[in-house]
């Protein structure tokens, strides 16, 4: 069986991610019987192991510019289909193959076009991510049609989704994303008044709503600290970020640590509470990554944190952009003494989540589709 995997767009956040963790799951656990065609544009999944029957086709120049990605959707993507002779595609780019009758299985993380709230043209920094959820609205429902199966990490986007195009029931099926990490060995003392927010700085992820909720604890004489993973020079966004952090008088309330490892991010789970305020997630991995570890959560009702957080005792859910109630729930986190917490065994040992055979139940369905 020969499987053409499609993921051109993916080079940085949780779209590489996803990619990176399904490769990584392929050379691990892939099934001996099918041989994978991985078309990417990114150098980041090195060399293929001898033996393994895995193929990396790299195509960069389809991620120089939007009409080189049209043309490769149009023109390129089916001919590599033809040319590796694929009995089935998976497709981790949202969108389906064109010009091609071989099977597929779609897997849709983009959630803009399915926000709850619709992001306004009239707003400068939200304009993009309006035509982004503008252009890939209808090119989702048309891929999920023409796919045999699609995939996505949570059931209010499968809700969403079928709802908007009326989709029927069982074409859409949910696979939460696994997560595998090595958390440190023990457990560090937990920081009062320090919390990390783990997010690329993206106008819907509402880091401002730190810094305001951060300004009201500071003016009350706490000091809170949050590691942001961002450094300021990544967009304008960043800039501006960087800039009221600044005119706030609050540089010693925040750590712009910049993109860290994942080793490195779990470090810092374990030193501090975890903020999560962003508007819109596929999945919201920090979230999961964190219920995992066992530490204390702030996030901002959504959809979402509500799938993932559910039964979680050490997670408090605040109103979206209500900064005095994010501080309010900040502030016992600042008042908190320092605890070291008691290391268990299984906090020393490789950490692994999945839900549903997770990437499993996407092999499943793929040889599936060619035995139809």
């Amino acid at each position: 069986m020969r499987v053409v995997v499609f993921d051109v767009p993916a080079s940085e956040s949780g779209a590489l991610t996803g990619l990176l963790d399904f490769y990584r799951f392929v050379v691990a656990k892939g099934r001996k019987e099918i041989e994978w065609t991985f078309v990417v544009s990114t150098d980041a999944l090195g060399t293929p192991p001898e033996g393994s029957g895995i193929r990396i086709v790299r195509r960069p120049e389809a991620k120089r510019n939007w009409t080189r990605r049209i043309l490769f959707e149009i023109f390129v993507a089916p001919r590599l289909v033809r040319q590796y002779q694929a009995d089935a595609i998976l497709s981790l780019q949202n969108t389906a193959i064109l010009w091609t009758r071989v099977p597929q299985v779609v897997y849709v993380h983009n959630s803009v076009p399915y926000a709850p709230k619709r992001f306004s043209y009239a707003k400068r920094d939200e304009r993009l991510l309006a035509a982004m959820g503008d252009i890939f609205r209808p090119l989702i429902g048309w891929s999920v049609r023409r796919s045999r199966a699609a995939v996505v990490q949570t059931n209010w986007l499968k809700n969403a989704i079928e709802r908007r195009h009326g989709i029927a029931p069982g074409k859409i099926v949910v696979v939460s994303q696994a997560v595998d990490f090595c958390a440190p060995p023990g457990s560090a003392p937990r920081i009062p008044g320090h919390f990390v927010y783990p997010a690329v700085p993206f106008v819907y992820k509402g880091h401002k709503e730190i810094v305001d909720a951060v300004a009201i604890l500071h003016a009350e004489g706490h000091r809170p600290h949050v590691v942001f993973t961002i450094d300021g020079t990544e967009n304008p966004y960043s800039r501006a970020l960087v800039t009221t952090i600044k005119d706030l008088g609050l540089e010693s309330c925040f750590d712009l640590v910049g993109h860290i490892s994942r080793d490195r991010l779990v470090e810092i789970y374990r030193e501090r509470a975890l903020l999560f305020v962003s508007h819109l997630e596929s999945f919201g991995l920090p979230l999961m990554e964190a219920r995992i570890l066992g530490i204390p959560v702030i996030a901002t009702r959504q959809p979402f944190s509500e799938e993932i957080l559910e039964g979680y005792d050490r997670a408090t859910l605040v109103a979206q952009g209500v900064a005095s109630e994010l501080a309010a729930a900040m502030k016992p986190y600042c008042d908190a003494k320092p605890a070291a917490e008691t290391a268990s065994e299984s906090a020393k040992q490789p950490i692994s989540y999945s839900t549903s055979g997770g990437w499993d139940r996407m092999v499943d369905l793929l040889e599936t589709l060619v035995g139809k």
